[in-house]
Formats: structure tokens, sequence, C-alpha cells
């Protein structure tokens, strides 16, 4: 299954973590939070809002979430179809998803 990096554009809301090999989040946005892009990146740097304060990150901190490719087709990972076929091929869905979806 092809993967790459769900693309994402001003306004979206993604997820900013931490990032091996030296890029930290900056002070005062946690681990996992969820932000609002707010810039075109800018030599390897995006602008994001949280609460009303700007941060810059690292486009490494950047968690858009992913996009699969499954019979010519590309799905969000997920999408219960991008699950199942990824527990059939023994790939890891969570607990919680495995729940909600009756997996």
């Amino acid at each position: 299954m092809t993967v790459h990096p769900k693309p994402y554009n001003i306004g979206n809301l993604v997820r900013v973590r931490s990032c091996r090999g030296g890029y930290p989040l900056p002070g005062g946005l946690p681990e996992g939070a969820l932000v609002t892009v707010a810039s075109e990146p800018d030599h390897g740097y995006l602008t994001v809002r949280r609460h009303g304060r700007s941060f810059r990150v690292y486009l490494a901190n950047i968690d858009s979430g992913w996009l699969y490719e499954l019979n010519g087709k590309w799905l969000d990972g997920r999408d219960a179809r991008i699950i199942a076929s990824k527990q059939r091929e023994g790939g890891f869905v969570s607990p919680e998803v495995a729940a909600r979806l009756n997996l």
C-alpha cells in the first residue's frame, strides 16, 4: 500500500509533535496539540495558531495525517477500508479505533 502525508492548507487543523533530531516544539505549545495552519511554508517553518497565540514550528513538527492508496483510490488513514486493510496485513490499529469500528 502506498502512503504519503495528507496535504494541508491555511485554515486547516493539524496536530503538532516533537520530532527526533532537534526539532522541538516551541514553549507553550504542548505535544499533540491541535492547531490551525496560519501561513504558507517559509524556509522550513510554518506559523500555526492555538488559543489566539501564534507559534512558528518546523515543518517536521506537522502531523496532518496520512493518505493511503487502496485499489487506485487515495483514502484518509481513518477510513474504515484502510483500517480493515491494515488489520488484515498485520498493521497497527489502535484498540480505540478497532473498538469503534467493531474490528
